[in-house]
């Protein structure tokens, strides 16, 4: 089944199908490989530079996707800001990277994707509305296998814990009432 030029970014981008780039092929794209010289031979810079496929709007559409995610989280009020400011810190990021194999657009855009769930994690952490690292086990199971629970002095609604000296498995969820394991 033939695949639509709407779909194969790079048929669309670097080989030139569509209306926006009329048939004409990207000067630096490889037809026969399906390579990208620029992504072969350079770092992103040249790229954000003289590509014609316009990294920093992916990277804009990225930060975007990954934001929204956590929209409802997040307490800042300008979303168009943060989406500018994380996307201007990805591209500063990006521009001295390069890839070490799959020099095609496919690949940058995985990167740039890849990239922009990072850095927007990062300030979603950095402002403090998401903890990170909470994997929810309970801080009384024993350090080493079998997993032991070792809080049986406690009380849960009344009644002894009923996990006491029995195995769990270590990503098992803590009890209500007990602290569960921060990792920073």
């Amino acid at each position: 089944m033939p695949v639509s030029y709407k779909t194969d970014i790079i048929s669309k981008y670097c080989g030139g199908l569509g209306k926006q780039f009329a048939g004409v092929v990207c000067e630096f794209y490889i037809q026969l490989t399906g390579l990208c010289k620029l992504l072969e031979m350079e770092i992103f810079a040249s790229i954000f530079s003289k590509g014609r496929c316009k990294p920093h709007d992916f990277v804009r559409s990225a930060v975007k996707i990954n934001l929204k995610k956590y929209e409802d989280i997040i307490q800042s009020s300008d979303l168009k800001s943060d989406v500018k400011s994380i996307a201007f810190i990805v591209c500063n990021n990006l521009k001295n990277s390069r890839l070490k194999t799959g020099f095609n657009l496919s690949t940058l855009l995985g990167y740039i994707q890849r990239s922009a769930y990072n850095e927007v994690l990062k300030v979603v952490i950095k402002s403090g509305s998401l903890a990170r690292g909470q994997c929810g086990n309970c801080i009384s199971l024993s350090v080493m296998k079998p997993y032991i629970c070792q809080n049986g002095g406690s009380l849960i609604d009344g009644n002894r814990n009923s996990y006491f000296q029995k195995v769990r498995k270590i990503n098992d969820k803590s009890c209500e009432l007990f602290e569960k394991k921060k990792h920073h």
